[in-house]
């Protein structure tokens, strides 16, 4: 949502749909007070938009969508407009790189201190895209495998 707020501040259109019950408040103020308006998923015309930010699951999620998030997945994918996935694409495995039968494939993935070991097994690699990794500054200890990442910031 802080991206949202980045970039509504710029003047471009931004809709927030809340996928879960609980937000991180100050991040939903900021995207609105920036001008991005909330929606309902009713109110999602999926085809209109250009770009999707996937922030729906963190990386702790396991076992495939479910619920909402299902829903919400259901309902962009016909459209299939360009999204860039938050760490990795919902409904993939974080570990294993497995996806359930409804997964958001990206155009990009933004990962964040490492590259999470899904993005490179199993579906992970067709479903990423263009992998770019962020670092933190994290001190990784036991760091296992190679990753192909096509940016580092």
């Amino acid at each position: 949502m802080f991206a949202a707020a980045e970039v509504a501040a710029n003047g471009t259109e931004v809709d927030v749909l809340r996928t879960a019950d609980r937000v991180h408040d100050e991040a939903l103020a900021a995207a609105t007070d920036a001008g991005a308006t909330l929606i309902e998923l009713g109110d999602v015309d999926a085809a209109a938009y250009d770009l999707v930010v996937d922030g729906i699951l963190g990386i702790g999620a396991r076992g495939g969508l479910r619920g909402r998030a299902r829903e919400v997945v259901s309902t962009l994918m016909p459209a299939t407009p360009r999204v860039i996935a938050v760490d990795l694409p919902s409904g993939l495995d974080p570990d294993l790189g497995d996806a359930g039968d409804i997964v958001l494939p990206a155009t990009t993935t933004v990962t964040f201190g490492a590259v999470k070991a899904g993005l490179t097994r199993g579906e992970g690699p067709a479903l990423s895209g263009r992998v770019v990794l962020v670092r933190l500054g994290l001190e990784l200890a036991d760091a296992v495998g190679e990753a192909s990442v096509d940016e580092i910031r």
